[in-house]
């Protein structure tokens, strides 16, 4: 186990968030939206479908001012959902690049972990604390992060939730069902030498990535 004082402890996790890398992160990547009831006059061609179909009723996407939007970010640190240390590795930086980019753009940001909650202060204290979350052995149910998620920000425009490949299909829906309805939830599904490839699981969008390299083009392909 490596304490908080190793400072040799994950180095990507903070160059993922500084200018000038290629995986750098713009705002049009990360421009989420909101889902809402359908009115008339909405534009069709806006109506998230798969929402629809679990709701009964139509929702569309609306987009929210950035001063305006809440961005939760869920890492999932168990253990067993991660095939190598480079998945988890890449998870990290995919999360703390994503909550970098968040908080530069002064949008609400909650960044957690299934045992933790990064800092929010400053940009410097949440990526030192990104440095050193840890896997957990522990046996937990994966619902517990849509629980959480719910919990900590009941009025969030979109979850993300970073995980492995040997999280399960059926692990990310009954995740996905504690969120509110009206939430944009995505989960970025992290796998050692994958391309991006988009599919869903119900109303929840999959976003299969890599590299930290191609973390902007999966982001991209949200909701569209």
């Amino acid at each position: 186990m490596r304490g908080p004082c190793d400072s040799t402890r994950r180095p990507a996790a903070s160059s993922a968030t500084s200018k000038g890398p290629p995986s750098a992160l713009s705002s049009s990547d990360i421009a989420f939206h909101a889902l809402r009831d359908y009115a008339p006059g909405d534009d069709r061609r806006h109506v998230h479908w798969r929402t629809t179909a679990r709701t009964g009723k139509l929702m569309v996407r609306q987009f929210e001012e950035t001063r305006r939007s809440h961005v939760v970010v869920a890492l999932d640190n168990l253990a067993e959902h991660y095939a190598s240390d480079d998945e988890f590795e890449l998870a990290v930086s995919v999360a703390a690049s994503i909550s970098g980019q968040t908080f530069r753009e002064e949008k609400e940001l909650t960044p957690f972990s299934f045992d933790g909650r990064q800092s929010t202060g400053t940009l410097r204290s949440m990526m030192d604390d990104y440095t050193v979350v840890e896997q957990l052995r522990d046996r937990i149910s994966f619902h517990e992060l849509g629980q959480k998620a719910a919990d900590l920000a009941p009025n969030a425009s979109a979850v993300m939730m970073i995980v492995g490949p040997h999280t399960t299909a059926r692990e990310l829906n009954s995740a996905a069902n504690q969120l509110p309805i009206g939430v944009m939830a995505v989960a970025i599904r992290c796998v050692d030498d994958a391309e991006v490839k988009r599919s869903a699981i119900g109303s929840l969008d999959v976003v299969t990535l890599g590299s930290l390299d191609t973390l902007a083009r999966a982001l991209r392909a949200v909701g569209r």
